[in-house]
């Protein structure tokens, strides 16, 4: 999901805003994407179940949520012009990224300062229905 995902923001017109292929974290742990403003970074899907149907013969139907973040750091005080354009997009791509038995893509945003960086974290879930 994180291919697909990083594969659709590079078709995207984002101005000045780049998007990386590597992870969001450093070696030591540290955050790439404070260090490097403009730059959308993915995160590696985590992969939930929740059952929906057991049955006695012991089968079962499940939900399978796949959860990938992605983030983007700007300078608080020069945000790109196209900011708000790019959140718009970044959000619209959840619906771009499609498996044959998926029932639900949300995309959820965060912001936060962190000194004078804005942070926007974009939580994407992909829940798809598995027997």
């Amino acid at each position: 999901m994180r291919e697909l995902l990083v594969a659709y923001l590079k078709t995207l017109s984002l101005g000045t805003i780049g998007v990386s292929d590597e992870l969001p974290w450093a070696k030591d742990g540290d955050p790439l994407y404070i260090k490097n403003y403009k730059k959308i970074y993915v995160d590696r899907p985590l992969i939930t179940q929740d059952s929906v149907i057991n049955t006695l013969a012991g089968s079962s139907i499940v939900n399978q949520t796949t959860a990938v973040t992605a983030y983007l750091t700007v300078d608080a005080k020069n945000q790109p012009s196209n900011l708000t354009q790019v959140i718009s997009d970044l959000i619209a791509a959840r619906g771009e990224i499609q498996t044959a038995n998926q029932h639900s893509r949300t995309c959820g945003v965060t912001q936060e300062y962190q000194g004078d960086a804005l942070v926007i974290t974009f939580d994407y879930n992909f829940i798809e229905l598995l027997t």
